[in-house]
């Protein structure tokens, strides 16, 4: 008797679904013949690149200090606390054509991120919900028919934290403190000093990068010296992937022998989560 032979419908092969959260780039292997590998990666973290800009329009001779608009030495808060805010130009306020809110982004307590916006009053204080531990960025986040903040805008808890120019929507500091939970990679930092009339004559600058480590006394890790004539300008470049661990303070800084400077800074930092 012959044999019955059954041909069945061709099975057409179904991917198998793989989820993989995961915080850096992975290999996946497939063996040859088997069936297809679909792969989806969530990265729940992921790395962030951040830029800091940092401007000092008139630096005091002799007087080491952070490259920032506020012009005078910089205290990290030794605790979290409210920040208090107010301009120096009544249009700054939540109805004004001046600035209305700011964005501030910083840390709380245990060094997470956290942000808020705040209605500005003018020159009357308004004060966040939120405690700081450290600020990393604050700017202008709505404005009125001017387009700008008509004054100057002071933060501060129990020292200054942020200052903001009249005109600038934000504040140039360029001072940042590593987020916990991440580890930051120093890309690259720059920073010039420039002259203006009344220098005279090849003037000297230092440009500083100072850490505070967690838990470890603050110290210096790049130096860099300037020469330059009057009304002139000059800078430095560092290109490095040194790695500074969370909550590390970085603050850019520099020292003049001369009057009527200015100084500026852009820090590029890399920030990948912290392998557990």
């Amino acid at each position: 008797m012959a044999n019955d032979v059954k041909i069945l419908p061709e099975i057409e092969p179904q991917p198998l679904p793989v989820e993989v959260t995961n915080t850096s780039p992975i290999e996946v292997e497939i063996p040859v013949g088997s069936q297809p590998i679909q792969v989806e990666i969530t990265n729940a973290n992921p790395t962030v690149i951040v830029s800091v800009l940092g401007f000092n329009p008139r630096h005091e001779v002799g007087v080491h200090q952070p490259i920032w608009d506020y012009n005078n030495t910089h205290q990290f808060l030794t605790s979290a606390q409210t920040l208090s805010i107010a301009s120096d130009n009544t249009n700054d306020t939540s109805a004004g054509t001046g600035a209305r809110t700011l964005r501030i982004t910083g840390l709380d307590a245990s060094y997470g991120e956290i942000e808020e916006v705040v209605s500005l009053n003018g020159t009357s204080t308004v004060t966040t919900s939120l405690s700081f531990l450290r600020v990393n960025r604050i700017i202008v986040d709505s404005v009125g028919a001017s387009g700008v903040n008509q004054g100057n805008i002071t933060i501060q808890g129990t020292s200054v934290q942020g200052y903001i120019i009249a005109g600038q929507n934000r504040a140039r500091s360029a001072i940042y403190t590593i987020p916990a939970g991440y580890v930051g990679r120093l890309k690259s930092a720059r920073a010039s000093i420039g002259t203006s009339s009344g220098a005279g004559g090849v003037k000297q600058g230092r440009l500083d990068i100072f850490l505070g480590e967690f838990g470890k006394p603050v110290r210096t890790v790049n130096v860099g010296f300037l020469n330059m004539e009057a009304d002139s300008s000059n800078g430095i470049r560092w290109d490095t992937y040194r790695e500074f661990d969370e909550k590390t303070d970085i603050t850019l800084a520099c020292h003049t022998h001369f009057e009527n400077v200015s100084t500026s800074a852009f820090i590029e930092i890399w920030l990948e989560p912290k392998e557990i």
